[in-house]
């Protein structure tokens, strides 16, 4: 039974992961381009009102992070462009784990000691990984020949 769970995992799993990332990036870039009024809404738009120099209204930075969780959501369910995609999960995920510095306050109540906020974002460490995984396993692109590699060099 084990070996048949085994052989089953290693044909399905990178698919499930795959598609459980892109509905959880395709959920909560719906949810952030229709924001109720909550801390990880909040902590997403200070983060990139920041980065911005703060050039960025609300409803502008929110709307920037949907639209880059919805195209990472998209991209990993459709399958398509999946260096680009994963490119910017990664952007997306560094971003994630910016509070944590920048905003030590709503981040930290102690000394390794999250707040309700700093738990959310430490859990992205697990996406982070999943996304190490897709990348890991994703196959590889012909690489183009060296130049000159199929010259004969006389001696």
């Amino acid at each position: 039974m084990i070996n048949q769970l085994i052989n089953w995992s290693r044909k399905h799993s990178l698919s499930i992961l795959r598609w459980s990332m892109g509905i959880i990036f395709l959920w909560f870039g719906v949810l952030k381009l229709f924001p109720q009024p909550g801390e990880a809404e909040d902590l997403g738009y200070r983060t990139l009102h920041w980065l911005s120099g703060d050039r960025l209204g609300q409803r502008t930075a929110l709307w920037i992070l949907g639209l880059l969780e919805l195209s990472i959501g998209a991209g990993l369910l459709l399958k398509k462009w999946m260096g680009l995609v994963l490119c910017l999960l990664f952007f997306q995920m560094a971003g994630t784990f910016l509070p944590l510095i920048i905003f030590p306050a709503e981040s930290w109540d102690g000394f390794l000691k999250p707040s309700l906020a700093g738990h959310y974002i430490i859990k992205n460490l697990v996406l982070l990984s999943a996304g190490l995984v897709l990348t890991a396993t994703a196959p590889k692109k012909a690489e183009p020949a060296a130049a000159g590699k199929d010259r004969i060099v006389k001696t």
